[in-house]
């Protein structure tokens, strides 16, 4: 005999309606407690743009030391005077690869936080202070490999500040500051080991990518006559080398208004000096001389509006009893401005980059060695 439905039918009834209870109840725990069920991801997020520039700023840096130890490791008794330059051009790097962390955790739940590691990415070590001992970790080139040629650390510290001045325009302000800073920093570094390895090819210039067609400045105003000339932009009011403003009008005076001291710091310097001295002093004031011309015109072509020069601006040390430092103290003011300009303007990005640049090989000639961060502190702070 075949069993009656019936039953069956209940039998389904009940479990449709414990299964509904539950889903409800579900339901009621999840809205009261807040919580959201997801599933837990077997690794990190994907990294946004300012963190993947972090990361390849970081490797690329520690790649370049660890090329450069290798080249001192091999070379110390070839050539001492390069063989040290690369060891101290590496600690630098190292330095300089620390002010780019990145730190990032693992999802609530994940293999990563279950085994108590909090960091998604491996800390690159501990960073030597200025003229200290390499962690033994990242002392001395693996044995299985080659060491490199002096060629090949060159290009390796060339790719580093092609890779850094390329991501400067691309970042936000700080991070866009920080990236032209260590670039421009680096392309100091590999022309001093040029120096040091004359046979090498000589670091390439970096270029700025080809930027929009400048606007055209605002007409005349309303009711004027077409034959009329357009406005004049109005000047921004600023001073002071490395402007505290935020707007680009203020960042590109500021880079003008920077030349101008300088100009007059090296007229005023200038007769102190005799000899070599004098002759690399005069020199960079013809530099400084077509930068502020130069900068003059990009400030008209994006409409910026300029302060108009002064008779006499203040020195930033006596030129008369310390020319030398009085100059280098006005170069350190050249590339803090520079680094403003790279921070808040966008048109001019790509200028400001390739002058802080060459501002860096004149920090370098005034200060007698490649500077860690041009136109901010040494720790990667503003200047």
């Amino acid at each position: 005999m075949e069993p009656s439905p019936a039953p069956s039918a209940a039998a389904k009834s009940g479990r449709f309606l414990r299964r509904t209870l539950l889903l409800l109840l579900a339901g009621a725990l999840v809205i009261g407690l807040g919580t959201v069920v997801a599933p837990v991801d077997d690794g990190p997020p994907p990294l946004s743009t300012t963190e993947q520039l972090l990361v390849d700023a970081e490797d690329s840096l520690l790649d370049a030391a660890g090329s450069l130890e290798a080249l001192a490791a091999a070379n110390g008794e070839n050539n001492d005077g390069g063989s040290r330059l690369a060891a101290r051009l590496a600690q630098d790097l190292r330095r300089q690869a620390a002010l780019f962390p990145l730190v990032t955790t693992w999802p609530s739940g994940s293999p990563a936080a279950q085994d108590g590691s909090g960091e998604a990415r491996p800390s690159a070590g501990a960073v030597p202070s200025e003229g200290g001992e390499q962690p033994a970790a990242m002392s001395g080139p693996a044995t299985s490999e080659p060491a490199p040629s002096p060629q090949q650390a060159l290009d390796a510290l060339s790719g580093t500040y092609r890779l850094l001045l390329d991501g400067s325009q691309a970042a936000e302000p700080g991070l866009a500051r920080l990236l032209a800073s260590v670039g421009a920093a680096v392309y100091s570094q590999a022309t001093a080991l040029h120096g040091a390895y004359p046979q090498t090819e000589p670091p390439a210039r970096w270029t700025p990518p080809p930027t929009a067609a400048a606007p055209e400045c605002p007409p005349a105003a309303s009711g004027a006559s077409s034959s009329s000339p357009a406005p004049e932009p109005q000047p921004v009011d600023t001073t002071s080398p490395g402007t505290q403003g935020s707007t680009e009008a203020q960042a590109v005076a500021g880079v003008v208004v920077t030349e101008y001291r300088t100009i007059f710091t090296y007229e005023a310097a200038l007769p102190r000096l005799s000899g070599n001295e004098r002759a690399a002093a005069e020199e960079r004031y013809a530099v400084h001389r077509a930068l502020a011309g130069r900068w003059e015109d990009l400030a008209a072509a994006a409409c910026l509006g300029l302060p108009e020069r002064a008779a006499a601006y203040p020195f930033p040390a006596d030129p008369a009893a310390q020319p030398l430092e009085a100059l280098a103290a006005a170069e350190q003011d050249t590339a803090s401005a520079l680094a403003d300009a790279v921070a808040f303007s966008r048109s001019l990005r790509g200028a400001a980059a390739a002058d802080l640049a060459a501002a860096a090989l004149r920090l370098a000639a005034t200060g007698g060695r490649p500077p860690l961060t041009p136109g901010l502190d040494e720790d990667g702070g503003e200047g």
